[in-house]
């Protein structure tokens, strides 16, 4: 007996068309008689329902044995079931070291797509394992593109967590013809999460903030996420807002080489075929956004403010353990880090900006600062040399920039 009422009911009215009678283990059934006919519509109806029913209890049984850790899930290209069952790395040395890789410069780079063209430009391929055809699956090497570098990023398995409920059905995503037809569940909607189930490639901390960097490197203005950081001579490109309309401004060069970035916004021109909203050169505002945010990490800056806020919060302790308690040098070692970690190009600038602007909400958030920080002195010391570097770096490859264009021109 079908299973849908769609296809017993067109079954039941080509029978009654033809003269043909239906049987069962219990009685013959005409179904041009209207007592028949009702009785048969009537078993079709409970089909469907027992179909429903037993579809749940088996959906059911295997969400229980997930939640217990024991439904086998198939498992990415880094990962492999040992001789006893359970998830251990893949024993193949150049699976492990590509996707350390892939996770380390990920952290170097802060992008998916720039870990996929250093992969490629580097003639690196990335482990894969289809799964296709009956078990075992083996795993192949493929080219490394974006959708792949993502799939291993955002794979929670490389954090050792067991995961059910990663993707669930959507209808209308369903074409014609497929029963296939998934969306993406968040993080926090997933059916079954069991974290340090299993070993793994990062922890999850890591690969939380992993998550949240692919989130904000998609540039969504009304989400605030200002996208990833790219490469140019501006300073504020992908972050500038017009101070008319709001929208965010689009960067554009002018000058014989195209050495000057000017902020537009072109939004109504886009979306309205209307004029420019307005636009801007990059290089004053830049010099003053530069000389505002400079001076503000200079020492003396920095102890008003650590002053100000211990006079604005006298009842945190905190606070004031992270005023008083100083040492006015750091070691060799955390001193020789800093300064690397300084010694950035002008070309890079944008990222320079994103470290600004951590640093400077952390000195202005003290409370937040106290939270986050379980040595007080280190934070401080690295606070105030990280602003006195900063200064003195900045002002250096400024004038090395300058120089680079004199020698050009």
């Amino acid at each position: 007996m079908a299973r849908n009422n769609r296809d017993w009911h067109q079954l039941l009215e080509l029978c009654s068309v033809f003269g043909v009678l239906i049987a069962d283990g219990e009685r013959l059934y005409d179904p041009r008689a209207y007592h028949d006919r009702l009785l048969l519509g009537l078993s079709g109806i409970m089909s469907e329902a027992e179909l429903h029913q037993l579809r749940m209890r088996l959906h059911q049984g295997e969400r229980q044995k997930a939640a217990r850790g024991e439904l086998r899930l198939p498992l990415p290209a880094g990962l492999a079931y040992g001789r006893a069952g359970t998830v251990i790395l893949n024993p193949d040395e150049e699976v492990q070291a590509r996707l350390h890789l892939v996770f380390a410069k990920f952290q170097e780079l802060q992008s998916a797509r720039r870990v996929m063209r250093y992969l490629d430009r580097n003639g690196l391929s990335l482990p894969v394992r289809p799964l296709l055809g009956p078990a075992p699956h083996e795993t192949v090497w493929r080219v490394p593109d974006s959708a792949r570098v993502l799939s291993i990023l955002q794979n929670p398995a490389y954090a050792g967590a067991y995961v059910y409920g990663r993707r669930q059905k959507d209808p209308s995503r369903c074409q014609s013809g497929s029963l296939t037809g998934t969306v993406k569940v968040a993080i926090a909607d997933w059916a079954v999460c069991l974290r340090a189930a299993h070993p793994g490639y990062i922890g999850w901390e890591e690969f939380m903030a992993n998550q949240r960097r692919l989130a904000d490197n998609v540039a969504h203005f009304e989400a605030g996420h200002a996208g990833v950081p790219r490469k140019g001579a501006a300073l504020l490109q992908g972050i500038a807002i017009c101070g008319r309309c709001g929208r965010r401004m689009s960067m554009r060069y002018t000058g014989p080489n195209a050495d000057y970035p000017v902020y537009c916004c072109r939004s109504d021109r886009d979306q309205e075929g209307s004029a420019l909203c307005q636009e801007v050169r990059a290089l004053a505002v830049d010099a003053l956004v530069q000389r505002v945010v400079l001076d503000a990490l200079l020492p003396d800056q920095i102890e008003i403010a650590l002053a100000a806020a211990t006079f604005a919060h006298p009842a945190c302790p905190l606070i004031a353990t992270l005023r008083h308690v100083y040492r006015p040098q750091l070691s060799a070692e955390a001193a020789a880090n800093l300064r690397l970690l300084m010694v950035l190009q002008a070309k890079n600038r944008q990222v320079v900006r994103g470290v600004i602007g951590r640093v400077f909400v952390d000195v202005v958030d003290l409370d937040g600062l106290a939270r986050r920080v379980a040595n007080a002195t280190s934070a401080i010391v690295l606070v105030q040399h990280f602003g006195r570097d900063l200064v003195w770096n900045w002002r250096a490859h400024e004038l090395l920039y300058l120089r680079e264009r004199q020698t050009r021109l």
